[in-house]
């Protein structure tokens, strides 16, 4: 292995064990689907070129070669257009942090921004109307402890548009009441927190299952949904939460075919963004509320506070909606397997 090749994998090594999971704070989906990104990438390139991961360098980023790869992706594999915009984000991502670190290495980065991503004029957004919304939550045992606190992460994830990975993340300190007014406080992608107000059915669900799972809680780092293990509370898996969501999706179907077949806890943030837009609710305001970054490229940043948040949601959260009227009770080695251990490729 040369000078080149090492400098490749240093890079590599750096921005997915220092860069993305300290400096840019990302969850471990999005480093789990950037490793995979990269080793995708790497491993064509040596295949194209013939040639050991070990020999490979900086020069495999050049235009025609991610051009090709995308082309492979598509055509060989094969694989949906936003699997294919990941793996480009990902590869774009992997050469701006490159040329921030050695801006000779610019031109890479420039070619790759010139690839564009690819719009998916089939691709619609999930979600599931309110009275299948309803349905869902009928299906579950509120009468069991684990009923109860699977009902009230549902109703949560609904109510905040909260991504599944925000939900795990909750600790209880990070719901408060004051006066009027009850939020909480979301940890979001790049480390991003928000403040998102509840309606006042959540609150009474949050504050019975709390009273039911956090008595005289005197630790307020615990998780707020947790899952007990050799007595001990331990934060839930996002597998956990797919797996019950799943499970109630074919409960509702049996009473709703119309209830998607694979129903999975993202559906409830599109479902609630859906429904307040269709509300009225202006969409710059239900970006902000979401947590994301930007809405499209012909919107302007919107910003409010979370009492404008929670007005707005109040007004357009009617009186039939299910969640106000739900009730319940560096050495260097050759071998290509420990190499792609040494810099974070393989877990």
């Amino acid at each position: 292995m040369n000078r080149k090749n090492r400098e490749l994998y240093d890079f590599v090594g750096k921005y997915l064990m220092v860069y993305l999971p300290g400096l840019k704070v990302c969850s471990p989906n999005t480093l789990k689907s950037y490793r995979e990104s990269l080793n995708m990438f790497l491993e064509y390139s040596a295949k194209k070129a013939d040639r050991p991961l070990e020999k490979l360098d900086l020069n495999i980023f050049q235009k025609q070669n991610i051009a090709g790869f995308l082309d492979y992706l598509t055509n060989d594999r094969p694989c949906k257009v936003g699997t294919r915009n990941l793996r480009l984000s990902c590869l774009k991502s992997f050469l701006k942090y490159v040329m921030r670190e050695q801006p000779i290495y610019m031109t890479y980065y420039e070619q790759a921004s010139q690839i564009t991503l690819q719009s998916d004029s089939k691709k619609l957004v999930p979600y599931i109307t309110e009275e299948e919304l309803r349905i869902v939550f009928s299906v579950v045992d509120e009468k069991s402890a684990i009923g109860q606190r699977n009902l009230v992460i549902l109703i949560v994830m609904y109510d905040t548009g909260a991504r599944v990975q925000e939900i795990v993340n909750l600790k209880l300190s990070d719901y408060s009441q004051r006066k009027d007014v009850a939020t909480l406080r979301l940890l979001g992608k790049g480390g991003k927190i928000r403040l998102v107000p509840l309606m006042p059915n959540t609150v009474k669900q949050l504050d019975s299952y709390i009273k039911r799972f956090h008595p005289n809680e005197t630790t307020y780092e615990t998780p707020l949904f947790y899952t007990r293990y050799n007595d001990a509370k331990k934060t839930m898996s996002i597998d956990a939460i797919e797996r019950f969501v799943k499970d109630y999706g074919k409960l509702a179907r049996e009473k709703c075919n119309s209830i998607p077949a694979n129903l999975h806890p993202h559906i409830f943030r599109h479902s609630r963004a859906m429904h307040l837009y269709q509300a009225g609710m202006p969409l710059t305001l239900i970006s902000q509320w979401l947590g994301h970054a930007n809405l499209e490229t012909t919107l302007i940043y919107a910003f409010a506070d979370t009492n404008m948040k929670r007005e707005a949601i109040a007004k357009a959260t009617h009186d039939d909606n299910p969640i106000r009227t739900t009730e319940i009770a560096t050495i260097w080695n050759d071998d290509a397997d420990t190499l792609k251990r040494l810099c974070g490729l393989k877990v």
